[in-house]
């Protein structure tokens, strides 16, 4: 897989362009890479940081056959449930079969099924302020024209001709129809049986500004797996709520950066921006240093044990000094209708390179 993956890597540079098609700030290399930073998770690896989805997942996919993992196409879960007497989550598909394991992952993004049994109660994604015009469905295969993507768009003849010219060009039925819709941070993943966990946006959706949700998707599998290996059999039911307790904070936070990444990047002030200090859009070393395996392989046994207490689990996969605050979507929805702009997240607590 390894070989796999250097060979869909893509070595590129950060350009941060404005619509005119002027850099809004100097090119530059992704920041784990910029002289001076920190050493990253895959030190001495070059990481480039730009892969196509579809590559990853077919990488993905060819791992799991050479696994001899069974993958069925096709088929979509209809509902979620838990037989906590029988230590069982069980799922329902839409071509008539119940299905069952020890535990049951909800991988099924932003439109899961599994609120129901996880938080006792559906709920309903919200648009982010950046809507379409209310048709678009959560489908890979819900498609657009670019002429009526060009439509949409404000202000075209502002724009840097190469980048009209490449929106009208671009080849039919390779453009995704995908409503930017987010849910508040919800700090419960897990049934009250522990059977089924969610994991990725089903758990924690992103916006694309956060610039991370695949990330968070991986760095969650991966923890979720490692906390499954040393709970064991018998323990699995207390392993995915421990999982949940590692990366709830971690992946909130990412969450609220997707909204001050946006209104850095829909200013076209840079100065206002930067001012202070601000570093454009960089995340720091808290982010990219982070070892999601590692992580709940030395924190596994004291977050169980808080677990059983009822106490605090106090999370190090923050920013060094950072003090977690709970916050809403609706609340940063207000500070973009008043066109508020202060930097307030990233200077809470060390989000350095170095």
């Amino acid at each position: 897989m390894f070989e796999e993956w250097t060979r869909i890597d893509n070595d590129t540079e950060v350009h941060v362009c404005l619509q005119d098609g002027s850099l809004a700030i100097p090119k530059r290399e992704f920041e784990w890479n910029l002289e001076g930073s920190a050493k990253h998770a895959v030190w001495p690896l070059r990481v480039s940081g730009c892969f196509f989805r579809r590559d990853v997942a077919l990488m993905f996919f060819a791992q799991a056959q050479r696994l001899g993992i069974p993958i069925t196409f096709g088929v979509s879960v209809t509902k979620y449930l838990e037989d906590s007497a029988n230590g069982l989550g069980i799922i329902h598909t839409d071509d008539g079969r119940e299905l069952s394991a020890d535990i049951v992952v909800a991988a099924d993004g932003l439109g899961t099924k599994s609120h129901s049994v996880v938080l006792g109660y559906p709920t309903r994604a919200v648009n982010t302020g950046y809507c379409d015009d209310g048709t678009a469905t959560e489908s890979w295969s819900t498609g657009v024209t670019p002429g009526q993507m060009a439509a949409v768009l404000p202000g075209l003849e502002s724009w840097d001709p190469l980048l009209v010219e490449a929106i009208k060009n671009t080849p039919p039925d390779t453009i995704v129809r995908w409503k930017l819709c987010l849910r508040n941070p919800q700090p419960k993943w897990t049934s009250a049986g522990g059977r089924i966990v969610q994991v990725g946006d089903a758990a924690h959706s992103l916006l694309p500004t956060s610039a991370n949700g695949a990330a968070m998707a991986l760095e969650d599998s991966i923890s979720l797996a490692e906390c499954l290996h040393l709970g064991g059999k018998e323990g699995a039911a207390v392993a995915t709520k421990v999982h949940q307790v590692l990366r709830y904070q971690r992946t909130a936070l990412i969450q609220h950066c997707g909204f001050v990444n946006r209104r850095e990047l829909h200013n076209t002030s840079m100065k206002e921006v930067t001012e202070g200090g601000n570093a454009f859009l960089f995340y720091g070393k808290w982010l990219w240093q982070h070892n999601a395996e590692k992580y709940a392989n030395a924190n596994f046994e004291v977050a169980r044990q808080n677990i059983e207490r009822g106490s605090v689990f106090k999370n190090t996969n923050l920013p060094r000094g950072h003090v977690f605050e709970d916050w809403t979507m609706e609340s940063e929805l207000e500070k973009e209708k008043a066109g508020i702009f202060v930097q307030e997240l990233k200077t809470n607590g060390e989000w350095t390179l170095a």
